[in-house]
């Protein structure tokens, strides 16, 4: 006789599978929303950089203004800044891509930044260069406008005008860019769902210094250019029998020429693989009012480093011609060791400078005939992490018989940051919208700096989808083209 289920096991067993039909919905929820979020994070990768692609392929021909002219008499010539060019070309400019000439603007772009209250970037930006048949030759001009309105969709516009010689047949955007203005011509969606979308025009050179303590991150040392001696050499050691005892530093002028001469160094025994005798000197401002001959080596010049940028350190050793210190052309290459690096002096002086932990040596002079330019030295280098507070040092360890007895001379010492052909402002100024001139507003100063435009920073943010963040993206589009006149070129 078989015996049925009782009311308490069907219970259970009711629960047991609506809890696994719970569990497995749930899953099955969960993986189909991954899903959902993976594709629409990849359609909005690749919709991010197909917008990059044609975005770069704009803007990187900006202010495009030459074109080449057959010329009639191949006995002629044209001069373009001093080089004669072949004489059966002229090069021309077609000036109708400056935004008004009448106006002093000879930018090529009418950049717009406006919020649609959303706190997000929705700039608009038009601009015009040359096209160009496959010879060269004009064909007019293309003005492009890229804008982002208020339904989150990325429009381009198209139009031609100035057409000279053109042939539709030689132009790839002939059916879209046929209007002559752009208020007529047809806007042409690019991509849905975009957040913001920001073009940051370019500054010359490096951004501002906008904090006092990080001016070495930006300016040159030493900060005054008042002589050739700005600079001063504070030993660190102490005379009382460590291994990094003082040398003797003066401030000298030999022929004319102010420099810090070095003499009286430590020295090692030759047959020594043990003894680390050596002098460390560390470069302090001479203009400091707290820096003296009498000051402790803490009070050298700290400097900071960024990650991303290149320094150069540089400095001369002009020999001097006398029999004392010639003596330092006895310096031996390989056993002798003369340096410049950094250290950091609240920390004792050690290899502590995270980052910046390497040393660069040079030679001293091996010549007698005395020229103040006959030895420059000159070392670039960069870093890994943010350097905060590292003190240049000499650092000098003598092996040898003569050398350390000779003298050394050191002027024109400096470090400095590479300047950079342009940076964006957001660096130093996030008010960046009010920099430059627009066709509304011509001022002077906005044009000046308008004109130097050479590079643009563009950023996007796109969401596709309501539960996945914003995809951005950051990219540079040179513009090299941008702001030259035709008197600086002709």
């Amino acid at each position: 006789m078989k015996r049925a289920f009782t009311l308490i096991e069907l219970v259970v067993y009711m629960a047991i599978m609506g809890f696994i039909i719970v569990v497995a919905g749930r899953v099955f929820s969960d993986s189909s929303s991954m899903r959902v979020r993976t594709q629409n994070m990849v359609k909005a990768t690749e919709e991010l950089n197909k917008v990059v692609a044609i975005i770069k392929e704009d803007m990187s021909q900006m202010g495009a203004k030459t074109y080449k002219k057959p010329r009639s008499a191949t006995s002629d010539s044209v001069i373009i800044k001093g080089v004669n060019v072949d004489a059966t070309d002229e090069f021309l400019l077609n000036e109708n891509v400056y935004v008004s000439k009448a106006n002093k603007d000879f930018s090529s772009f009418d950049l717009l930044h406006r919020d649609f209250g959303n706190g997000k970037n929705n700039d608009s930006i038009a601009f015009k260069k040359i096209i160009l048949d496959k010879d060269g030759k004009n064909m007019g001009v293309r003005l492009i406008s890229w804008a982002l309105r208020a339904d989150k969709i990325l429009y381009r516009r198209c139009a031609t005008i100035n057409k000279t010689n053109y042939v539709a047949a030689d132009d790839e955007e002939a059916s879209i860019c046929a209007q002559d203005d752009l208020a007529k011509a047809q806007a042409v969606a690019i991509a849905n769902d975009i957040q913001a979308f920001r073009l940051l025009p370019s500054l010359p050179g490096n951004p501002p210094v906008t904090d006092e303590n990080t001016k070495h991150y930006l300016q040159k040392f030493p900060s005054s250019s008042s002589g050739n001696l700005a600079f001063k050499l504070i030993n660190k050691g102490t005379n009382t029998g460590t291994n990094t005892p003082s040398c003797t530093v003066d401030s000298i002028t030999y022929k004319g020429i102010n420099m810090v001469t070095l003499r009286n160094f430590a020295r090692n025994d030759e047959t020594s693989t043990t003894a680390t005798n050596h002098n460390e000197l560390y470069v302090a401002d001479a203009n400091n009012s707290n820096v003296n001959d009498g000051s402790t080596y803490t009070a050298c010049e700290k400097f900071n480093f960024k990650i991303g940028e290149t320094y150069s350190i540089k400095f001369k050793t002009p020999p001097i011609d006398n029999k004392i210190d010639t003596l330092m052309t006895l310096f031996q290459p390989g056993k002798d060791h003369i340096s410049i690096g950094f250290r950091k002096a609240n920390d004792g002086g050690r290899y502590t400078v995270d980052g910046l932990k390497t040393d660069f040596m040079f030679y001293v002079p091996q010549t007698k005939d005395y020229d103040v330019n006959s030895v420059n030295h000159y070392f670039e280098f960069s870093v890994k992490e943010e350097v905060l507070g590292a003190c240049a040092v000499f650092t000098f360890a003598f092996y040898g018989p003569k050398a350390n007895i000779g003298k050394l001379a050191i002027k024109d010492f400096e470090i400095w940051q590479k300047q950079k052909a342009y940076h964006f402002p957001h660096d130093g100024d996030p008010d960046y919208a009010p920099l430059y001139a627009t066709v509304a507003d011509p001022d002077t100063k906005k044009l000046e700096r308008k004109k130097s435009v050479k590079a643009f920073e563009l950023y996007l943010e796109i969401n596709k989808g309501k539960t996945i963040e914003g995809i951005t993206t950051f990219s540079t589009i040179p513009t090299p083209n941008n702001g030259i006149e035709s008197e600086e070129v002709l």
